[in-house]
């Protein structure tokens, strides 16, 4: 079995498999594994479509983490720094 972003792969003798992960459109997700370096916005803010509201590091570069459609920003938990 392979996971990938929105689907899980899995081959079973000469065959594929694909399942795709529920789309909760409320979860925000990274297209990488990385380390949280900041929020860009405030908890509660508007977002607008394609404006970044978070950045990561990943393999020493930095990444904006931008939002496809227009949604109310709010922050469910908290990282310790």
């Amino acid at each position: 079995m392979r996971e990938e972003v929105d689907r899980y792969r899995i081959v079973i003798g000469n065959q594929t498999c694909v399942f795709d992960k529920e789309n909760d459109p409320t979860l925000l997700h990274s297209p990488s594994a990385g380390k949280l370096l900041n929020y860009l916005t405030e908890d509660g803010g508007h977002v607008n479509a394609g404006q970044a509201f978070a950045e990561i590091e990943v393999i020493c570069e930095q990444w904006n983490i931008v939002l496809p459609p227009d949604v109310l920003y709010e922050l469910f938990c908290t990282f310790n720094s």
